[in-house]
């Protein structure tokens, strides 16, 4: 029997012990933060903060730049030539061209005990000059290998430490398992520099992975959350990433999303509701008065009141200092949170003139929105066809309480539904936005029934009923390891 480090290592902090006040906390502040009226209150309290830091920011370059308003084709040809390096810095990532500094990047670190959390399964690639980790479990004995191989993908902020369970818990069913820490994030290095982190990047980073020679002719299945999905829907479809696979692979979304499209006044046609809408523009609002002081345990408590301060202290354990969450705030600020017709008016004169007055790096996560959404718009159509679609097998699954995400249930079945095969699309209740961390059990039934449903059935656990119990019974260890 090949031995293997516990999911999750033992920590017992004062925080573990007011986790019950903590909780209580956080489920009251979901409470009221779920009524639309108090996310833009809360939305327009932030506003003045931050349009003041802004202010603050942009001005010196302003004032500077002013008496070059006498010969506009000098603004016009600084925006234009700033545009070109992000363009060119996108496509050498996309294609993974493009060399990072070392001095420009930190080692990935974890606060201990985490730092062994499955040491010994601990493999990396090279992407753009920096070291990629995952975490790489074959098969556990006794159990016959099942010839699959499940890919896990997470969002942000985390890492693969939201798969502490479902790793082990794959391999002993026969599947082996494949789970990644996107650059910036995990034990992954962690690139110091925002303008240098798009999105782009962590496509080619997802493409390196399923590129490794082994996977080539394997059942693959890929399970992603949040941010992840999103990468994962855009890089399999994306011309410039030709699949490495002899077959599409499976997919299995958890809580996870398009980037949104939106409308003027979110009328007919916007992915996002006005209650959805409402905690993207706090997200974005707070993240960017607070950046990188906006503490990953208030996020994680937020979207999973329930979570203990076991699992907080995980998902935060790779950002060690403010340096170490450039790629964090990166994602908050890369959501297209804007109509169409803003981003399309980058491209006017007038508006290239004003971008010229302000600094470059301030326009940034503007332009890494504008390529999302540009790159949305070519992409998406794609999964609709059954001639186009990159993957032949899916399904969607939620928690019903997400309080960020919930609308993109339907956007995903609708956008999926008529390109490869359904496997449902399934609302998962009492759990949000992290649904491993209420119903663990639960996902992880769902998601061993899509891997290999045959398989999952002659255990007896077929059916919502047999993951429900699955859940029942890791509730029961869990409440007997904290008693102990």
């Amino acid at each position: 029997m090949v031995s293997k480090p516990p999911s999750q290592p033992p920590v017992a902090t004062l925080s573990s012990l007011i986790d019950p006040f903590t909780q209580l906390i956080f489920h009251l502040i979901r409470f009221f933060t779920a009524w639309t009226v108090v996310r833009y209150a809360c939305a327009v309290v932030y506003f003045w903060p931050y349009a003041v830091l802004q202010l603050f920011t942009i001005l010196p370059t302003v004032l500077v730049r002013l008496p070059l308003l006498i010969y506009p084709p000098w603004l016009i040809a600084h925006t234009d030539a700033a545009n070109a390096r992000r363009a060119r810095l996108a496509g050498e990532q996309l294609r993974g061209t493009f060399e990072f500094a070392k001095a420009e990047r930190l080692e990935g670190e974890l606060l201990p005990p985490y730092d062994k959390w499955q040491e010994p399964y601990l493999e990396y690639i090279s992407v753009c000059g920096l070291d990629v980790c995952y975490i790489h479990r074959h098969p556990s004995p006794p159990s016959s290998p099942s010839g699959k191989v499940v890919v896990l993908v997470h969002g942000n902020p985390s890492w693969s430490w939201m798969w502490r369970t479902t790793v082990p818990f794959l391999a002993s069913l026969g599947h082996e398992v494949l789970a990644l820490d996107f650059l910036g994030h995990g034990r992954s290095d962690k690139p110091m520099n925002p303008a240098q982190l798009t999105f782009e990047l962590h496509m080619r980073t997802l493409h390196e992975l399923l590129s490794l020679p082994f996977l080539a002719n394997k059942e693959i299945v890929i399970a992603a959350h949040d941010w992840g999905g999103a990468i994962t829907l855009l890089t399999l479809a994306h011309p410039a990433l030709p699949s490495p696979f002899t077959s599409p692979p499976s997919l299995f979304l958890l809580n996870t999303f398009f980037p949104p499209r939106i409308n003027p006044l979110l009328l007919k046609g916007s992915d996002i509701s006005y209650n959805g809408y409402a905690l993207y523009l706090l997200w974005y609002l707070s993240t960017g008065f607070l950046g990188p002081l906006l503490p990953e345990s208030f996020v994680m408590r937020f979207m999973s009141p329930t979570i203990s301060a076991v699992n907080v202290n995980g998902y935060g354990a790779p950002y060690l200092s403010r340096r170490h969450k450039a790629s964090v705030w990166v994602f908050a600020h890369m959501v297209p949170w804007m109509v169409d017709e803003v981003y399309k008016a980058r491209k006017a004169w007038v508006w290239r003139l004003v971008e010229g007055l302000v600094p470059e790096s301030w326009m940034d996560n503007f332009h890494k929105q504008a390529r999302l959404r540009e790159m949305d718009l070519l992409l998406r159509h794609l999964y609709s066809s059954p001639k186009t679609s990159p993957t032949n097998k899916h399904k969607i699954v939620f928690g019903r309480d997400d309080p960020l995400l919930a609308d993109f249930k339907d956007i995903l079945t609708h956008a999926l539904a008529e390109g490869s095969e359904s496997e449902g699309s399934v609302w998962v209740k009492r759990a949000g936005h992290y649904p491993l961390e209420e119903k663990s059990g639960e996902i992880k039934g769902l998601l061993a029934e899509f891997v290999d449903e045959e398989g999952w059935r002659k255990r007896g656990m077929g059916s919502r009923r047999g993951s429900r119990e699955l859940n029942r019974r890791e509730t029961r260890d869990q409440r007997s390891e904290a008693t102990n």
